[in-house]
């Protein structure tokens, strides 16, 4: 699997609530995992990266096919 594509992200200054991201868990807990992700991005391999990426995006593919988008 090649890195191809992949982008250094830019610091994100907005906080984007869980509940606004649609389909997330509410709770602590939820909110305590996405903060470790996102705190461990920047030191992530690109390749760990596609790792990642490769388990969320089919989860947000199926949640935009539920809802009708064409995405």
């Amino acid at each position: 699997m090649g890195d191809e594509g992949l982008e250094t992200p830019s610091k994100n200054t907005e906080k984007t609530s869980i509940s606004d991201m649609g389909g997330a868990e509410s709770g602590a807990s939820s909110d305590l995992n996405l903060q470790q992700v996102i705190q461990a991005w920047p030191d992530l391999t690109p390749s760990q990266r596609v790792e990642v990426l490769a388990v969320v995006r089919p989860v947000l593919n199926q949640l935009h096919q539920n809802r009708g988008c064409d995405e």
